[in-house]
């Protein structure tokens, strides 16, 4: 007997003919032909599919949840903000008489038809007296205003921090740009949200992307204060689907905090076993840490550590039971990263590179000798492809985000989003910029690393289940998996790449419980 048969179905990422799934106890029981299935297993409950797909649910293997909720509930969105004036009216409407602090998140200069950030001058006659934090859509950089730097306690006299800096003018004054590590002069006097604050953060970006298919989450960087309300909604049982947080690392070598961590533990919904470090910044805000000058921009970006520093960290994760998960974008970081890892072969079997955005061929073949996983996102091609074009020197030799390249070399190749940094959270939109490689005016970004449609899908099932250590469990339709699933209108490997992301998700579910449903 089994408690659900899902019949009439396509399935795209199964073998041979099947066209029907068993499941008991919130897992697959069995996958096979319907009319078989229907009369060795006598379901309790059938439902016909119609003939739509089924596939594994989606497994964003990076994306900043809590910071997507954020956004859902109290953050001022400026994504998609096209011009200064645009920009401040979307402050302004969420402007009250309080001298509380007005956050936004998401400006990119490019999409401004201004073709520039907004200033401090700017800024304060917005809001003379009102602390305004915005951070640019990379989260590398910020921006403040004068009452923003007085409530920090920031003036002239202000350094700038090791792996950051305090932008100022050719006259030496303050700009009100911080960018990397020197965002936290600011962000560290910004009052935190709430425990119920956080909660509900989480809850509503869950629910959003339980409605995009979206069934395991990575959630890359949590602090102390939030991994506890994550533990306390686990305890409660209110996360819907398989939740990957990541504990952000010290900033510090020297910083023995690692070593009061608890141990790491898994749950039937939460799986907290991964220390993450950054690199180095954003390709887009011209951080990342490359090794020639951007365009542009007078930097070779942020290298926040030096590789017996990097050594460090990941010898304390290490020795604390964590795995390690690591921000590198710019070549420069890639290498200085790799560097550390030869000396720490163990540590790197079960190591992950977070974006991975421009590694040299030589690298590529070291990260798959060393057995480095990566997560990384094509959807940054459409949505900031022309920041790359800006940023990156003509004659720049690595192709951003080579995913060819890294599938080839046989990495284990997740795709994710990591949103907010990008609007369109859709799974799909992931694979179909995968597999077109088109900047968002339709300009080629590297066509020749291309990858199939199949391949896409594989990428945002089963390879995010990989890395995270969790494929035993989830991340393909077959006996023994949990039943996380998404039903689509039709099939993608049947649909013209042109549409690929405006298919529509039917229904989701999650161990064999329908949690969503169009």
């Amino acid at each position: 007997m089994i408690d659900l048969l899902l019949e009439n179905a396509v399935l795209p990422l199964a073998d041979g003919a099947a066209d029907a799934v068993a499941i008991r106890d919130g897992k697959i029981a069995a996958v096979g032909q319907g009319a078989d299935l229907r009369r060795e297993l006598s379901p309790r409950r059938r439902l016909d599919l119609e003939g739509r797909a089924l596939l594994p649910g989606f497994n964003d293997a990076h994306i900043h949840v809590w910071k997507v909720g954020h956004l859902l509930t109290s953050l001022v969105d400026l994504r998609d903000a096209t011009s200064l004036g645009e920009l401040q009216t979307r402050l302004a409407s969420r402007s009250d008489a309080t001298k509380a602090w007005l956050l936004a998140r998401g400006v990119n200069e490019l999409k401004l038809a201004d073709g520039r950030l907004p200033t401090r001058d700017e800024l304060d006659t917005w809001f003379p007296d009102r602390p305004v934090w915005i951070t640019r859509v990379c989260n590398h950089v910020g921006l403040a205003n004068s009452a923003a730097m007085r409530a920090a306690g920031i003036d002239n006299a202000t350094d700038s921090p090791a792996g950051g800096e305090v932008r100022r003018d050719a006259a030496g004054q303050l700009t009100g740009v911080f960018t990397e590590n020197a965002m936290r002069l600011v962000a560290d006097r910004v009052p935190p949200p709430s425990s119920d604050d956080l909660r509900a953060m989480v809850r509503a970006a869950n629910q959003k992307l339980l409605g995009l298919g979206v069934t395991a989450f990575t959630d890359p960087g949590v602090d102390d204060h939030l991994l506890a309300v994550y533990q306390a909604m686990d305890d409660a049982g209110e996360l819907v689907g398989r939740f990957n947080v990541m504990r952000l690392a010290p900033e510090e070598a020297s910083s023995e905090v690692m070593a009061e961590w608890a141990p790491p533990t898994v749950s039937g919904f939460l799986r907290i076993d991964t220390a993450k470090l950054f690199m180095d910044g954003g390709l887009s805000g011209a951080t990342a840490a490359l090794s020639v000058p951007y365009r542009h921009a007078d930097t070779r970006g942020v290298l926040r550590y030096e590789c017996d520093e990097y050594a460090t960290l990941c010898r304390k994760a290490d020795a604390a039971g964590y795995r390690v998960a690591t921000h590198v974008i710019g070549d420069r970081a890639i290498t200085t990263a790799l560097d550390a890892f030869e000396a720490l072969p163990r540590i790197a079997k079960r190591a992950r590179f977070e974006h991975f955005g421009l590694p040299t061929s030589a690298d590529l073949l070291r990260t798959t000798r060393l057995r480095i996983g990566v997560a990384t996102q094509a959807i940054f091609l459409p949505e900031l492809g022309a920041n790359f074009r800006q940023y990156l020197p003509e004659d720049f030799p690595i192709t951003p985000y080579p995913i060819r390249a890294m599938v080839d070399a046989g990495l284990t190749v997740a795709l994710s989003t990591d949103a907010p940094v990008v609007v369109d959270e859709r799974p799909l939109a992931g694979v179909a910029a995968a597999a077109r490689r088109l900047s968002g005016d339709g300009a080629p970004i590297g066509p020749h690393e291309a990858i199939t449609v199949r391949e896409g899908l594989h990428a945002y099932t089963a390879a995010g289940a990989q890395l995270s250590g969790d494929a035993d469990r989830f991340g393909a339709i077959a006996p023994g998996q949990l039943a996380d699933l998404v039903v689509l209108d039709r099939s993608p490997l049947t649909t013209p790449l042109e549409e690929l992301a405006d298919i529509e998700v039917k229904m989701t579910l999650v161990g064999g419980e329908v949690v969503y449903e169009s």
